[in-house]
């Protein structure tokens, strides 16, 4: 017998953006957005710098080090809008 796949409930908007109306802190507003647009885990949202953002080629990305498992990646930034945020912080 198969092992059942469990689907993770996702944000609406609506949910998203009470969640993002309780933020006062620009640094945890910037944490979750990583999180969130990304993908990426809580430790690698920690352990973000500045450098790890490959912003100026045709495909802007985030590099992630020693993730799970100790694997390296990178995770393409989809949402050019988004872009601006990451400079000003």
């Amino acid at each position: 017998m198969r092992k059942r796949l469990i689907v993770p409930e996702i944000f609406n908007k609506e949910d998203f953006q009470i969640l993002l109306s309780g933020i006062d802190d620009k640094r945890v507003m910037m944490a979750t957005l990583l999180g969130y647009f990304l993908g990426m885990r809580i430790s690698e949202v920690v352990n973000t710098k500045k450098s790890d953002f490959v912003l100026n080629s045709k495909e802007p990305y985030k590099k992630i080090i020693k993730s799970k498992f100790n694997k390296d990646r990178n995770v393409p930034i989809l949402f050019p809008k988004f872009i601006p945020i990451i400079v000003f912080v």
